[in-house]
């Protein structure tokens, strides 16, 4: 499935996309659910969660978790 092909299914851009699966975009939560729904999947089984903990929570300037997409079943 090409990233354009995602973003139409979910309502989204391609750019949108292309940004979440460089780590430049954190998708909303309900973005998150219709990715998973597309692919049929968990959410746990696409995203990966890493937690900075070095992070100051007070610091705005840099978003407090890292999230990739990461589809390993090629039927779809």
């Amino acid at each position: 499935m090409t990233q354009e092909e995602l973003a139409n299914r979910v309502g989204v851009s391609r750019q949108t996309i292309n940004a979440i699966e460089r780590s430049k975009h954190q998708p909303s939560l309900e973005l998150t659910f219709k990715i998973a729904d597309v692919f049929r999947m968990r959410i746990e089984e696409i995203f990966c969660y890493f937690p900075n903990d070095d992070l100051d929570i007070d610091d705005k300037s840099r978003p407090p978790v890292t999230i990739e997409i990461s589809v390993i079943n090629s039927d779809q």
